[in-house]
């Protein structure tokens, strides 16, 4: 498999073939996050060569050589929700919002157009925070709260993935999300 230091390296010589090797790489596992999210292949291939084209025009400035797969699943991972939004501005899909209602408890939004400018100044600060909360977990538990919150999972693929039982998966994330709760007080 092709290192990601050879990937930037093409990026910054504007080959082509960059784009080709980051899709052997990475394009799978790009498509099923995006896919998780949007609930539709012919979707998830939009947003899945968007990202491409994305990497392609901020590659250079931006080198991330030791993030390249966060990099570009920051970018699918944000089109797809631009994408599901867009496509469902007047109906919500049960399975989002239930994963969303999940943290709702834990983390506090705003709640009338007044408070939105003063959410968005604590955005940063809920971002540490969070940051600092997953540092504090051990490895696993930090997978498994990135793998639900962050990459949209599901609780049977994780178990799988984790080698434990669905049961503990939804127990250990309902202690995470009750012991993030009480750390943002």
């Amino acid at each position: 498999m092709t290192d990601d230091n050879h990937i930037i390296d093409l990026f910054f010589a504007r080959d082509e073939s960059a784009i080709t090797l980051t899709r052997e790489k990475y394009g799978g596992r790009l498509r099923r996050i995006s896919e998780s999210i949007l609930y539709s292949v012919e979707d998830a291939e939009e947003c899945e060569n968007d990202t491409y084209l994305s990497a392609w025009n901020t590659i250079p400035p931006k080198e991330p050589r030791t993030w390249f797969f966060a990099y570009l699943t920051s970018i699918i991972r944000n089109l797809s929700i631009d994408i599901y939004r867009k496509k469902q501005r007047n109906e919500r899909r049960a399975e989002f919002v239930a994963l969303t209602d999940e943290l709702a408890d834990s983390i506090h939004g705003a709640e009338s157009p007044e408070d939105m400018m003063l959410a968005e100044l604590e955005r940063a600060k809920l971002k540490a925070s969070i940051e600092i909360f997953l540092r504090k977990l051990d490895r696993e538990k930090r997978a498994l709260f990135i793998k639900r919150y962050y990459y949209f999972e599901e609780t049977g693929e994780i178990a799988k993935e984790l080698g434990r039982s669905e049961s503990w998966v939804k127990t250990t994330l309902f202690r995470l999300r009750a012991k993030l709760k009480k750390e943002l007080g």
